[in-house]
């Protein structure tokens, strides 16, 4: 081979182009260049003749392939994210999704529990909630993972903990005025890991279990109340100067909320009591109370005093209404159970809270009219009803998620982790032009499947797929590293087949199953093997035959991108009969 090899191409249009040298085997020894875009007409490359290890390669037959091509990509949009604008500072997004919600006047402040590297605050306007309103934190990691808000219409109180370091806890404020960060006479300096120092911290609590489990503030009176459950300690704070006044010893003390005449209501396990707060912060009974609630996630007072709402959770998820008076039941509303049986969205059920799914406390906002905000925690949406609880609106968007799959045979079903969407691709992609909708929530109730898996938040649904029995499965992680086959069952949930996989396999759009074998280590080799669907049986649960070899690679060389433990995905098979594979891990 001569030192140097100059080739010529000729294109007939502009194009992008990559080229390079082959073996008489079709294995790629030289990347000469790649995607480089070049005009229409004839072009010269040379080939000096080495290897992509810049080794001179031995006198033999070689090939130098051109490749061109003129696709380009257009962005659609998202699915799933309410937003009015879907690029840009104006975009309705946190790493963890929403915590909670405060109101003043036509304001929402919203919590948005650790949100990485940026705000754990977002701020909208009600009378157009789809944009995102600047705060004087935007683009500033906090460094807070901030799960409550209140409000009293001159300050925003935001509590919650260190994501680094969870036994510390705190309370900051900012200005309803400006947003500017509120400075307290009886305020501290506090630190976080990775984010913000805050020169004004209140409430400071530096002990195991000390995260916040409760925020309220009287909008008249002059106390800021902060409780800590794991502590069984209701702390009450001078709202202006942010002095300690007292710290209250009640078990189990949750969720709080003041009223319009600033009594303070609080949770503890199943049961809501009513106080009177003393001028000296102490409490004083009021011999009202409700009990009997399932597992409360939300608490708020209506505007005008008339009710205390509950989120109520655990076997109920539904929002339960009692006269802020008397303690009576006012009423009740959504489905009772949620999504434990039927995995349809609608806006008269809620998943307010599901341990198996990391899923945990919702939220209740009431406006000036009495309307009110609840936070569908689940759905990862916020959803807006009016005063006789007819659904008005939403914000919606979604947190950082891991799976997201579409299933090949039905690709208006797009799923991220347990969501699942339904497309209409003959209209643009849009928050309210029907071009998406939140269908189903499959993930309800999955703690004895996946209660032992590692990273359980991380894998979800995957390698979703309507067969050709017009039914619907995929995979799920169970423990000991194997997948699960389930069927996704209309006006149901999931149903367990009982079949489990290897993690290595994956679920193909014609049924059947394929995995690579081997390790990516040197002088090993990766095979490609394939079982195809042969039916169902009387449980409809899919039978496959025995598992034949599809492709197999040479032995790993250390100049090999998969050398060093990577996992190979098993790849497509081209028309030509050419096994494609994806190393989704190497840094080469």
């Amino acid at each position: 081979m001569p030192a140097s090899t100059s080739f010529t191409f000729t294109l007939s249009n502009s194009a992008r182009v990559s080229a390079g040298v082959y073996i008489t085997d079709g294995t790629l020894i030289k990347t000469l260049w790649s995607g480089i875009f070049y005009k229409a007409g004839t072009h010269t490359g040379t080939w000096d003749g080495t290897d992509d290890q810049g080794r001179r390669v031995a006198d033999a037959n070689y090939t130098i392939r051109v490749l061109s091509n003129n696709v380009t990509y257009t962005w659609e949009g998202v699915i799933g994210n309410t937003s009015d604008s879907l690029t840009g500072s104006k975009v309705l997004r946190s790493l963890q999704g929403i915590a909670g919600m405060a109101i003043s006047g036509n304001t929402a402040y919203i919590a948005t529990h650790y949100n990485e590297g940026s705000p754990a605050q977002l701020k909208i306007h009600l009378n157009n909630p789809q944009i995102r309103q600047p705060l004087f934190l935007d683009h500033t990691g906090t460094g807070q993972n901030t799960t409550f808000v209140a409000t009293d219409d001159n300050k925003v109180y935001w509590a919650g903990f260190d994501p680094f370091q969870p036994t510390r806890s705190f309370v900051w404020a900012s200005q309803v005025s400006n947003d500017a960060e509120v400075k307290f006479a009886k305020g501290q300096t506090q630190s976080t890991t990775w984010g913000r120092t805050y020169s004004s911290a209140i409430s400071a609590v530096d002990a195991l279990g000390s995260v916040p489990t409760g925020l309220a503030v009287q909008k008249k009176g002059s106390f800021l109340f902060v409780s800590r459950k794991k502590l069984n300690k209701l702390y009450v704070l001078h709202k202006i100067n942010g002095a300690l006044i007292k710290t209250l010893t009640i078990t189990d003390v949750g969720l709080l909320a003041v009223d319009n005449t600033d009594r303070l209501w609080v949770q503890t396990g199943g049961k809501l009591t009513k106080y009177k707060v003393n001028s000296i912060g102490t409490l004083s009974r009021t011999g009202v109370s409700v009990s009997g609630l399932a597992d409360p996630q939300g608490l708020a007072a209506s505007h005008n005093g008339a009710l205390v709402v509950v989120a109520d959770g655990g076997n109920s998820q539904q929002l339960k209404a009692f006269s802020n008076v008397t303690g009576a039941a006012a009423w009740t509303y959504g489905q009772a159970g949620g999504y434990a049986t039927n995995a349809t969205v609608n806006n008269s059920k809620f998943y307010f809270n599901d341990p198996s799914q990391n899923v945990a406390g919702s939220f209740i906002a009431f406006q000036s009219n009495n309307s009110f905000w609840v936070g569908d925690t689940g759905n990862r949406r916020a959803q807006h009803y009016s005063a006789n609880r007819n659904y008005i609106k939403r914000i919606m968007y979604l947190p950082g998620f891991y799976s997201c799959t579409v299933d090949k045979n039905n690709p208006s079903r797009v799923f991220a982790n347990y969501l699942e969407f339904k497309v209409d691709y003959s209209k643009p992609l849009a928050a309210t032009n029907g071009s998406w909708q939140l269908t189903k929530n499959w993930g309800y109730f999955l703690k004895n499947t996946l209660s032992n898996v590692d990273n359980k938040s991380l894998i979800n649904l995957q390698f979703v797929h309507t067969l050709k029995n017009n039914r619907t499965y995929g995979f799920l992680p169970t423990p000991k590293n194997k997948y699960q086959i389930v069927e996704l069952v209309p006006g149901a949930r999931i149903r367990f087949t009982g079949i489990e996989l290897d993690r290595s396999y994956q679920l193909y759009a014609d049924g059947s199953l394929r995995k690579i074998s081997g390790e990516t280590k040197e002088n090993s080799i990766l095979t490609w093997s394939k079982k195809i669907l042969m039916g169902f049986d009387t449980t409809k649960n899919p039978i496959w035959g025995i598992e034949k070899t599809i492709a197999s690679s040479p032995p790993i060389t250390s100049e090999d991108p998969v050398v060093g433990g990577h996992v190979v995905r098993t790849g497509e098979t081209t028309s030509s009969g050419i096994v494609v594979a994806f190393d989704g891990g190497a840094a080469g």
